[in-house]
């Protein structure tokens, strides 16, 4: 925001030297934002503008997203001004953003002006990520792995359909047994006799890949991706934590199959298949690097995966892209209770927690805490104290409602 106010201020002398309201734009950010590779040099005015508008709409439906999915319950507090939904115009944003609306303004003016701030800074995030490692180039390299991954690791053009059944307590309890059947009708036999001492049951299927670890023995993974979309990637960075992960993947390790028989995985067979995968998969073009990466703070203590880190290098018109990777492996117990626990272990509580803890503050703020060294902008009326336990029980609650 500090920038923002500093291109509002350029801005506004280019356009007073007689400059066209695109190249005054242009040259504002050129001007305002350190930039040592000069990559934007070469991008001209009207590309310039052409993109930060694309950006603008993705701020607009990143904070619409936010609200939806994690803030649903205080939804017409937080909504978007109308003027600030609609705005896709860079130009007229840093008009709006840069414009001080004086102590005497209404608090919906004041909203407008915090929202022209907010939006455009996370557009210029946004613009900021793409720039030098674009999602095109995320998704590419995690094709290449996902090839090198069935040349490496799994059985060429073979997939294996599991069924589970589990327990699924009411209390905040890991699930109980696990059963493994190569077909719903042979599960649904095996879960009829003991449903009623198990009490409630989850049935359903998995589709999995095949590895042959033994003459006679099969690991069956089921795969997941794990991407880092824009959101995730702006929360991790406000959770101060580096991108290593934005070519991620998983593998649950579920059954181990020896002929027509499988058993449930346990966490040995999770750490024997991270020990193959680091000898068949991780060598050039992927390298293995030592995680040097401090310990989550927000990991429940129940939470269990193995983790590999490295680059995947890209030949790039003359010189070599290294793509940070990160590889989880975990079994098919630890999936399904970071799925279906009903406490911080769930990953869906674990994701809202972190966006109750940094993105509420920060685009929704309450408080002057973010907003101490820019006295124009005032605070938008929100009127949700983040930090209240009546705020924090009511999303749980609904958070709790939508597992």
């Amino acid at each position: 925001m500090s920038l923002i106010t500093e291109m509002g201020q350029v801005y506004k002398r280019l356009v007073e030297e007689g400059l066209k309201d695109r190249d005054a734009l242009y040259i504002a950010y050129i001007q305002t934002h350190s930039n040592p590779d000069r990559v934007d040099a070469l991008l001209g005015s009207r590309e310039f503008r052409r993109q930060m508008s694309f950006f603008i709409g993705r701020a607009v439906e990143l904070v619409e997203l936010v609200i939806r999915e994690h803030f649903r319950p205080l939804r017409d507090r937080l909504a978007l001004h109308n003027t600030i939904a609609n705005c896709l115009d860079p130009v007229h944003l840093l008009k709006l953003a840069s414009t001080d609306p004086g102590t005497h303004a209404s608090h919906l003016e004041f909203r407008r002006h915090f929202e022209a701030r907010r939006n455009l800074g996370i557009a210029m995030q946004i613009y900021a990520i793409e720039k030098y490692d674009p999602e095109y180039w995320v998704a590419k390299d995690l094709e290449h792995i996902e090839a090198l991954c069935w040349e490496r690791v799994f059985i060429p053009s073979v997939s294996q359909t599991v069924w589970f059944a589990t327990q699924v307590r009411d209390a905040d309890q890991p699930t109980g047994t696990i059963r493994l059947a190569f077909d719903k009708r042979r599960i649904n036999r095996q879960t009829k006799v003991i449903r009623a001492q198990m009490g409630q049951l989850k049935v359903d299927f998995m589709m999995c890949r095949a590895v042959q670890m033994k003459k006679n023995r099969r690991f069956l993974i089921y795969v997941i991706d794990r991407r880092k979309r824009l959101f995730s990637t702006l929360l991790k960075l406000e959770r101060g934590r580096t991108l290593r992960d934005r070519r991620g993947w998983k593998y649950v390790v579920v059954g181990v199959q020896t002929g027509n028989r499988v058993r449930t995985a346990t966490r040995a067979d999770a750490e024997e298949f991270l020990k193959f995968t680091q000898e068949k998969l991780w060598v050039a073009p992927l390298f293995h690097e030592e995680d040097t990466s401090p310990p989550n703070p927000d990991s429940d203590k129940h939470y269990w995966d193995r983790k590999i880190i490295g680059r995947l290098h890209r030949a790039d018109n003359g010189r070599v892209v290294c793509g940070s990777t990160e590889q989880l492996v975990t079994t098919i117990r630890d999936h399904l209770n970071d799925k279906f626990t009903r406490t911080k272990r769930n990953h869906e509580m674990y994701r809202h927690l972190q966006v109750l803890g940094q993105i509420g503050p920060l685009w929704f703020p309450n408080t002057r805490d973010h907003l101490k060294a820019l006295k124009s902008v005032r605070l938008p009326g929100y009127a949700v104290d983040w930090h209240s336990g009546e705020v924090k029980n009511s999303l749980w609650n609904w958070w709790l409602s939508q597992l």
